[in-house]
Order: structure tokens, then sequence, then C-alpha cells
């Protein structure tokens, strides 16, 4: 099976080429060469190559990424990756409705596991780390005027190592299943 598109070897190291566009740009001299590479730049063989690049940068496909990530203060990379990937699940658990689209119990064992791994994560990402996000703001408000470091800042350092573990338990499990998450 041949298209007019592919370069074919014939046994005789020599590629064949079709067109007089593919003559311009590979095999012709060089003043000649760039009239091919302007026909190409002009005219491109595929819409993909001007047409989708316009209009995907004018209408994203994945706006609601911008719902997880803040754009009007300065964010660390550390913060946009939880923000992104728990924003991940959010989107894949309400707006692509997975739990409606998908029978996770009635496919086989380890769809049941990732469903019931999904619910728990889903779980935290909603209820648990905004919970421990308020209560490492009021550890922060309540700090004690006077007192050793590890004293004044032992609640603080207690709730900011738990946000860590579970955000790193969370994380892990989203990348090791990340398979599944498609309905």
């Amino acid at each position: 099976m041949t298209s007019k598109y592919n370069f074919l070897d014939d046994g005789n190291n020599t590629i064949k080429i079709w067109g007089l566009r593919d003559w311009l740009s590979y095999f012709a001299p060089k003043p000649l060469s760039y009239i091919g590479h302007l026909w190409d730049w002009i005219l491109p063989k595929y819409k993909y190559n001007w047409y989708d690049k316009i209009r995907c940068t004018l209408n994203p496909r994945q706006k609601w990424i911008k719902k997880h990530i803040e754009y009007n203060q300065w964010c660390d990379k550390v913060e946009l990756i939880p923000n992104f990937l728990f924003g991940c699940v959010i989107h894949f658990v309400e707006d692509e409705e997975c739990y409606e689209k998908t029978d996770w119990e009635g496919s086989s064992e380890g769809h049941c596991e990732f469903s019931n791994g999904l619910k728990e994560c889903y779980d935290y990402v909603k209820v648990g780390r905004p919970t421990l996000k308020k209560e490492l703001d009021k550890a922060w408000e309540n700090l004690p005027k006077e007192g050793l470091y590890s004293e004044v800042y032992k609640d603080v350092n207690f709730i900011e190592d738990e946000i860590i573990q579970l955000d790193k338990k969370y994380m892990v499990w989203i990348a090791e299943n990340k398979n599944y998450m498609w309905t």
C-alpha cells in the first residue's frame, strides 16, 4: 500500500517522492528548494498545521485546568503539581461523571480496586485536604508569642507534615492508576 506522501525505499536506497511540492522541497537546487518550503508554509498538506493550531489557541480544549491553577498570584511548582493532579481527579469524577458512565464493580477486580481508591482520593481532595488547610490556618493564627521554636510551631509542623504525607500518598496513587482514568 503506497501513499503519495510516503518516502519509499525501492531496494536501491533511492527515495521516491511524488509531486512537484516534494521535488521542490527535497531535490531542487538551493534557490528553488526555498519555493517548496514556502509552498509548504503557505499551503500546508494537512489542515492541522495551521487551522488547528489557531483554533486550539483561541478556544483551548482543556479549559477546566484553569480552575485548579492560580493565575492571579505566584504559585510554585510544588503547589501546582498537587493542584493539577487533584484537579484531574475532581474533573474525572464530577465533569466526566465516571461513576455514572462506568460500571466499576462489574468490570473486573482491578476496576473495583480503582473505584475504591478513587472514592478515597476524591474524598480526601474535596473534604480532607480543605479541612487540613483550615486547621493549618487556625494553627498559624493561634501561635504562642513566646517559647522555643519546636514548641511554638509544633502544631503547624504536625499539620504540614500530615498534608505532605497524604498529598504524596494520593499523588503517587494517581500516577500509578492513570490508565484507569478515562471514560
